[in-house]
């Protein structure tokens, strides 16, 4: 049975048959192959179906279960950046939607432009949300918290592969895993063919002239990789791609990004030593307050943007971050959810959204491990 048969028997086993179809081909990604995946995942492949149910649940019967049809689907797709995306709105709307609401979260929201800074972009009439809270009336728009740079360098190696045919090495990037990915990105078809031509000729271990990486390569054995790490120079690394979403922000209504973190695409981010907070106090901080006081224009960082905001205007209309950490592979959430919850407020948020704290930390304080915080 491929992963995708097997996937398709669980979609119809909680919600019935023909709900959603799942095209019958030889594709797979790390989520439904470890659900189809014999002897090991056991806890994993429990808590997914659980979630399943919980989600059918909570959304039957309302127009959000066409959408939720849709992200199902997705979660099957081959291409990475489609299945995780996909993938971080389950256990997201399984977490918001608590005990809490008196209502179901509407997904899929679509917006007028001109009540969003999608007004600032060319050819842009209206934006999208991934949810709209109606009892607060707050919308909030899902992301994956992914390792960019590991996606990109797992996609360099694999197409080196493709490309030389030779595949009967060992080979891992090395590389400072709190550097900036847009390095690697704008660099990436020279990385690439430099692989390439090693791989055509010496085979062996070698430091990029491209980049600041080391390609370490074997034909037998074990080939591992050291990294140092900063949570807050990481933190600095990543910000520019929050504005990325700015085409999501609102005007006059409160807004949340929520970000989703999940082992199996990013797993730098850890409890140890509290570097997930660090991590998630720093980033916060940074788009909240780092550009407090600057004159420095949207434009000059996104060259799209048409108004004359400054960045730090931007950044107003974004009322906090919420970051939620996927704990289903291991069921150490310590709730029901398998997910810990940390919410940081900004301060100088032009929309707040005062009518929301009860909810707020009913989220952070589901299980020990999450944090209400203003910044």
């Amino acid at each position: 049975m491929t992963d995708k048969e097997h996937y398709q028997q669980l979609l119809d086993k909680v919600f019935g048959t023909g709900f959603v179809q799942i095209p019958n081909d030889r594709m797979s990604n790390n989520i439904i192959g470890a659900l189809n995946y014999k002897g090991d995942f056991d806890e994993f492949k429990k808590n997914f179906e659980d979630r399943l149910v919980r989600l059918k649940n909570k959304f039957s019967g309302t127009p959000s279960l066409a959408h939720l049809k849709t992200t199902l689907k997705e979660v099957a797709n081959g291409k990475n950046a489609n299945y995780t995306g996909a993938y971080a709105e389950l256990p997201a709307f399984d977490t918001l939607q608590n005990n809490i609401l008196t209502q179901p979260i509407e997904m899929d929201k679509n917006i007028a432009g001109v009540q969003s800074l999608a007004s600032k972009f060319p050819n842009r009439s209206n934006t999208n949300a991934d949810g709209y809270i109606p009892e607060y009336d707050v919308y909030f728009d899902i992301k994956r918290l992914a390792d960019i740079s590991r996606q990109l360098f797992d996609d360099i190696i694999r197409k080196a592969i493709e490309k030389t045919g030779v595949s009967n090495y060992l080979i891992a990037a090395e590389y400072d895993i709190d550097s900036d990915y847009r390095d690697y990105e704008s660099n990436y078809g020279k990385l690439l063919n430099e692989l390439c031509t090693e791989l055509k000729t010496n085979h062996s271990t070698y430091q990029s002239k491209v980049c600041n990486v080391l390609f370490r390569i074997k034909d037998k054995g074990i080939v591992g990789t050291t990294s140092s790490y900063n949570s807050e120079i990481h933190a600095k690394h990543i910000l520019h791609q929050m504005f990325k979403y700015s085409d999501k922000f609102l005007l006059d209504k409160p807004f949340f990004l929520v970000m989703v973190l999940f082992p199996w695409y990013n797993n730098i981010i850890t409890e140890f030593s509290g570097m997930n907070k660090k991590f998630y106090e720093n980033l916060s901080d940074s788009f909240f307050n780092g550009y407090k006081g600057k004159s420095d224009l949207m434009n000059t960082l996104l060259p799209t943007y048409l108004g004359n905001e400054t960045i730090f205007e931007v950044t107003r209309k974004v009322t906090g971050i919420i970051y939620i950490e996927d704990k289903s592979i291991l069921g150490d959430g310590g709730n029901l959810t398998q997910t810990s919850t940390f919410v940081y407020l900004n301060s100088n948020a032009d929309n707040k959204a005062p009518q929301m704290q009860t909810y707020l930390l009913s989220l952070a304080n589901s299980n020990a491990k999450g944090c209400l915080q203003w910044i």
